[in-house]
């Protein structure tokens, strides 16, 4: 019954897993088609300085997430399904981080668009997956930071009026903006993750339950069912012993009946001996009446 429990909680728990994804799914890949669309059009119909490789790098992202979805329903274990949505997730970091770097978010904190991806994974993710996809996050924004801090990457400004204000080297601003962004997003998938990891152990909880129930009601039905047997088995037995007496009370009977047809020869012997006697005395007076 143990086994049988903890196959149904990995059941459960992998059809958990499951339906988040869906829902992740379809999210996602409703949000990067609308973003497509955006790009392309702030692309083609704005002055911004938007590049070509944002769009290229959201259908990229898309197509990912129409190969996910074919893995992932082939995959027969939560463990394993967790495994492969954490490197996915980490794959989308990067690839947000490069619209991150291609927008200049780093001027205005567009890091906060990881908490699309960290929200989404708080809820189908354990909490020590999602701490240690919170922290991939942090160490893709601020190496980009650094990257374009040091110039080592050219840094992007989204609007080309703008310039010459030049945030992106200001050591004060990135600092305070960096511990911000990251502070807020290790808060949010803290709740987000405590909130889901709570959700599935009452889910756990209350299958566990279940199975006690039905162990209970199973234990219950055997018990009836073992005394159903005994009862059929001592009904047969008495059945048994009543055919058992009424063939002994017979054959009694035959034997009694018996020794009575004996009893009534004997006595019908007798009584014919004794009217003989009574024959005989009668005719020796006779004779002796004669003689005198």
């Amino acid at each position: 019954m143990k086994r049988d429990l903890s196959t149904e909680l990995e059941k459960s728990e992998l059809e958990d897993t499951l339906e988040g994804l869906k829902i992740d799914i379809r999210l996602t890949k409703a949000t990067l088609l609308f973003f497509i669309l955006i790009s392309l059009f702030f692309r083609v119909y704005t002055a911004a300085n938007f590049s070509f490789a944002i769009p290229i790098i959201l259908f990229v992202w898309l197509l990912i997430y129409f190969v996910n979805e074919r893995l992932i329903k082939k995959m027969q274990s939560s463990e394993e399904v967790y495994s492969f949505y954490f490197r996915s997730l980490i794959l989308e970091a990067f690839l947000l981080t490069l619209i991150i770097h291609f927008l200049g978010g780093i001027e205005w904190i567009g890091g906060f668009f990881y908490i699309l991806i960290i929200s989404l994974g708080s809820v189908v993710l354990p909490k020590k997956k999602t701490m240690a996809l919170v922290l991939m996050v942090s160490l893709f924004y601020v190496s980009l930071v650094s990257l374009e801090f040091f110039q080592i990457i050219p840094h992007h400004n989204l609007f080309l009026e703008q310039q010459g204000i030049d945030l992106y080297t200001n050591p004060v601003y990135l600092i305070i903006t960096t511990i911000t962004l990251i502070a807020f997003i290790f808060f949010s998938a803290d709740m987000i993750g405590s909130f889901s990891e709570n959700l599935r152990d009452k889910r756990r909880k209350l299958i566990k339950v279940q199975e006690e129930v039905n162990e209970a009601f199973q234990e219950v039905e055997e018990a009836k069912n073992v005394l159903e047997v005994r009862v059929a088995a001592r009904t047969r037995e008495l059945e048994a012993l009543t055919g058992n007496l009424e063939e002994q009370v017979k054959e009694r009977t035959k034997e009694l009946e018996k020794k009575i047809k004996e009893l009534e020869k004997v006595n019908r012997l007798m009584v014919g001996r004794e009217m003989k006697m009574i024959e005989l005395k009668k005719e020796i007076k006779k004779s002796k009446g004669k003689k005198k």
